[in-house]
């Protein structure tokens, strides 16, 4: 007998806003770019990438922000929607929502934003394989292209392509009306190869290294699906052990790590460093950062080895010394810089200060002389000319404003210096007075 728990109807499942368009790629070292999604999610809608961004993904990422029935304006510039940061954090979240699907976060290095370094680590303007394109049934960019340590193709062994093959021009990573396998600009296809007779075809052998990296970053990218994220503390213990090791061997590391401007030490190496280290441990970067360090296996022979002894750079004082004092005595107009007269006597400046600190203390006294006081003919020279201007304008009658003194000014640019704003002022307290 039929109950009323047969007879209510089946529940309905969410409904997502956009389609649920799955990637391409997941799982392989040719994944998808998040930004190469949303431009085929757009196109599945049958309207531009930036109409998307603008009314929905804009709608999701900046609410507060964001006007009912407006027009909100993403910034495309940001080549960082398929890092690490909190842009791609942002925007995965909003596609998310929309195609209530859970793994986009595949599509960036979010994943990843322990291990690898910020700068310098994605492109700023696109780069593709024209030959990936060619064999595409369904056109899309590669995350592994928006990579700046990523110069060749791993599949194909060729050089990225970098310039539109019609109208040369670098193209930005996302546009609004931005289309995959096309120039946003002249609409020419990425799949024919650039006919540039500067650019040579380059061989296998002399890529070999170019190549290796592509295919270990490309692997890295293949795991975010399979593999937990590594946290903070991976790298800095695989380098303690690595240490540890180098100092029982009596060597030490070939990283050691840089210093800020402000004299603090950088605990994580950069992408290259990175490379370099995996390479001559014997390593893949993937099981660098992935696997367990009991398990991890290296080549001892490979990777430690001794430091290169630092050459001094030997120079003759007694002729460097004559040529020296004849270029002191001569007193040239301008005088020369330190560094001009390290390049005209072609020897290192630590040279010159250590064998001759005399000649070098005449030099940069004469120097630093000249230099103040060319700074204070230009100072003068901007203060009369900012000053004699604002006059001619007050004489005409005329409102005397910053801009139109910044406009009348031979170099426009000269406003901004604070002498040329000090004089204005001055000018201006003197005329209401």
């Amino acid at each position: 007998m039929e109950t009323a728990d047969s007879l209510r109807p089946p529940p309905i499942p969410v409904r997502s806003r956009l389609y649920s368009l799955p990637p391409i790629g997941v799982g392989t070292a040719e994944v998808e770019s998040l930004t190469s999604y949303t431009t085929r999610l757009a196109l599945a809608h049958g309207v531009s990438a930036g109409v998307l961004m603008t009314r929905e993904i804009a709608r999701l990422m900046q609410p507060e922000e964001f006007e009912p029935g407006g027009y909100f304006k993403v910034n495309t510039q940001n080549h960082s929607v398929n890092g690490m940061d909190e842009c791609a954090a942002k925007w995965i979240s909003a596609l998310e929502r929309l195609t209530l699907r859970c793994d986009l976060s595949m599509l960036t290095l979010r994943s990843w934003r322990y291990v690898l370094p910020r700068i310098g680590l994605m492109r700023t303007t696109k780069a593709w394989c024209p030959v990936c394109y060619e064999q595409d049934s369904e056109p899309y960019e590669r995350l592994l292209w928006s990579l700046r340590a990523v110069t060749v193709c791993p599949k194909h062994q060729i050089s990225l392509t970098r310039k539109c093959p019609q109208c040369f021009q670098e193209l930005k990573v996302l546009r609004h009306t931005g289309r995959l396998g096309a120039c946003s600009r002249c609409g020419a296809s990425f799949s024919q190869p650039i006919n540039d007779p500067m650019l040579q075809t380059v061989s296998a052998d002399s890529i070999k290294h170019e190549i290796s990296n592509s295919v270990q970053l490309g692997n890295l990218l293949a795991m975010a699906a399979v593999c937990e994220p590594p946290g903070r503390e991976r790298v800095p213990a695989v380098l303690a052990m690595l240490r540890r090791l180098c100092q029982l061997r009596g060597v030490r590391l070939f990283w050691e790590g840089h210093k800020t401007p402000c004299g603090q030490r950088h605990t994580q190496p950069s992408l290259s460093s990175l490379l370099s280290i995996c390479e001559n441990a014997g390593v893949s970067l993937s099981d660098f950062l992935t696997a367990r360090l009991d398990k991890l296996e290296v080549s001892p022979n490979l990777f430690f080895h001794k430091a290169p002894a630092r050459r001094l750079r030997r120079i003759n004082a007694v002729a460097v010394g004559s040529r020296f004092r004849e270029l002191v005595e001569s007193a040239r107009v301008p005088p020369p810089s330190l560094r001009d007269v390290t390049v005209l006597l072609n020897a290192h400046v630590n040279s010159l200060h250590r064998f001759f600190p005399d000649l070098c203390r005449i030099v940069i006294s004469r120097y630093r002389k000249f230099a103040r006081s060319k700074a204070r003919e230009r100072r003068k020279r901007l203060r009369d000319e900012v000053w004699d201007v604002a006059t001619k304008f007050a004489d005409a009658g005329n409102t005397v404003t910053e801009a139109c003194v910044a406009k009348a000014l031979r170099k426009p640019g000269s406003m901004r210096d604070p002498v040329a704003r000090q004089t204005y002022r001055e000018f201006v307290a003197q005329r209401t007075t």
